[in-house]
């Protein structure tokens, strides 16, 4: 078994009820070579303390207590303190992960940039009913352009997952790589290193991806979460930014295949958001200026999203239901949003 150090940084903000689960999910790792590092981002329920209190049991772990500052800048606090000539992982605060989940990563991760593990979305109440896979790993290699693809097209019967928790990444690359984005923090704090955005870039620029098949990350489903709110926040605000962003990141590497996959993405995105805005912003000045934003935007892509070639019904329908909001946007108020979002949310999925 390797000795290489991993780096697993935990952005910490309002998950007392979950945290200590979280902790010992990975204080209970078989593979002994891990740092822990928990970055309270300014909580207001006790979280941080917990993390105190752990730190003064465990050598292993590390706390940075910070302002609210979101997600994004908690997960780069943590790369900082992070041992960086090894291996860095991040997982979230209510998130549970297999015993020997970095074990069986360390297995593959020798001669490969980032490791990715499957990751099932699972209820708060189903946990005590959960048992993790224990069948014999059959891991799929690509490379970084393969690997890409496979985010965005499902291929040998599953996608690749895009969610940064769940991966295991070489530090070196990260390295490389954040510099080149370090630009965007003060312009997207809410989301840098938010998957959407990093993902697609650290897995391009990776040599080799290997991807585990079986299920060691289960993220945590919750029915009342604020993050599944319809109030837009200034994660939702900033969101748009983000799509855009990762779209002229294909374009820019000629990836135009990811690019028609990545445009209806940011199509849904804005969507969403104009909902949201329409609905339950009560700031008429924001809702103004955010709403002209958003059909400046709509307009910008237009063309290319009439030209797109559909695959599948699914694709010709979510094609159908974006260009609908052009011309009726009551009635896609009406019928889409209301239905699919108003509806979904108050059952909490």
């Amino acid at each position: 078994m390797s000795n290489e150090n991993i780096s697993v940084i935990v952005p910490v903000y309002n998950t007392a009820e979950y945290l200590p689960r979280t902790i010992e999910s990975l204080i209970e790792q078989t593979y002994k070579h891990i740092t822990i590092i928990l970055v309270d981002d300014g909580s207001t329920d006790g979280s941080g303390r917990i993390c105190d209190e752990y730190a003064k049991v465990n050598e292993k772990i590390k706390v940075i207590h910070q302002n609210n500052s979101g997600m994004g800048e908690a997960r780069y606090q943590g790369y900082l303190a992070a041992n960086k000539d090894n291996w860095i992982s991040f997982i979230d605060s209510d998130d549970i992960i297999a015993p020997n989940m970095y074990e069986r990563m360390m297995d593959y991760a020798y001669d490969s940039d980032v490791v990715v593990t499957s990751i099932r979305d699972i209820l708060s109440n189903e946990l005590s009913f959960f048992e993790f896979e224990n069948n014999e790993e059959k891991p799929i290699y690509y490379s970084g352009s393969d690997a890409l693809f496979n985010m965005y097209c499902c291929s040998n019967g599953r996608f690749l997952p895009g969610s940064i928790c769940g991966m295991l990444l070489r530090g070196s690359l990260l390295s490389k790589e954040l510099p080149i984005i370090e630009k965007y923090r003060n312009v997207i704090p809410q989301n840098f290193l938010n998957d959407c955005f990093i993902s697609p870039r650290i897995i391009y620029e990776s040599e080799k991806v290997v991807y585990m098949k079986n299920n060691y990350y289960l993220h945590r489903i919750h029915r009342k979460a604020d993050s599944r709110s319809l109030i837009p926040n200034d994660l939702a605000y900033e969101f748009p930014y983000v799509q855009e962003n990762v779209l002229k990141y294909l374009l820019e590497h000629d990836r135009l295949v990811e690019y028609k996959y990545q445009l209806i993405r940011l199509y849904l995105t804005i969507l969403k958001l104009w909902y949201q805005v329409i609905s339950y912003e009560n700031n008429s000045r924001k809702k103004i200026e955010t709403i002209e934003q958003i059909e400046d935007l709509y307009n910008k892509y237009y063309s290319d999203l009439t030209s797109l070639k559909c695959n599948s019904v699914s694709e010709k329908v979510t094609l159908c239901v974006i260009l609908m909001w052009k011309k009726h946007k009551k009635f896609w108020k009406f019928i889409i949003g209301d239905v699919k979002f108003k509806l979904l949310y108050r059952i909490g999925r």
